[in-house]
């Protein structure tokens, strides 16, 4: 009678398959929070966007109707949609945002007061002194801070890729 062999893994083919799935895990975990870290700012700098787009056509509606805001005024903003300024006015960009619109926002007015400059978005309360121009580099490494912003203001469309 033959003598039956058992089969199985040997200690070393183990001990192998451990070592190349934690070397693929040391590789891939940074990269998938990098894209994270990227997916966010993409999120903040397209609320921010929405927000500059919102107070810039209440601004035209504002300016067409023969008004208009104090130059380089700062509005600050939460989700009712109305921008309150360290002066007595308000400027309500409520009905354009839309009703889903969640967060906090800011937002500068030009040298005119007929336009938007740029806007702001969080979701963490803003202040008037957090209401400053980003560039995207800055955007995306706010992400890691505890006050992370998005800023839009024209010609400031970007996409993130990631750095090596």
């Amino acid at each position: 009678m033959k003598e039956r062999k058992l089969k199985g893994f040997t200690l070393i083919e183990l001990i192998v398959v451990i070592a190349i799935v934690a070397s693929l895990a040391a590789i891939l975990t940074p990269m998938f929070f990098g894209m994270v870290k990227e997916s966010r700012a993409s999120k903040y700098q397209a609320q921010a966007r929405h927000v500059y787009e919102g107070a810039q056509l209440a601004l035209t509606n504002l300016n067409a109707a023969g008004g208009s805001y104090s130059p380089n005024a700062i509005y600050t903003g939460a989700a009712d949609g109305i921008g309150h300024s360290s002066g007595n006015d308000d400027c309500d960009v409520n009905k354009y945002l839309g009703n889903s619109f969640d967060g906090y926002f800011g937002f500068k007015i030009d040298n005119a007061g007929i336009g938007c400059t740029y806007a702001v978005w969080s979701d963490r309360p803003i202040s008037e002194s957090d209401v400053i121009m980003l560039t995207p580099e800055e955007v995306y490494d706010s992400m890691g801070s505890n006050m992370p912003l998005g800023c839009y203001y024209p010609n400031n469309d970007v996409t993130y890729e990631m750095n090596p």
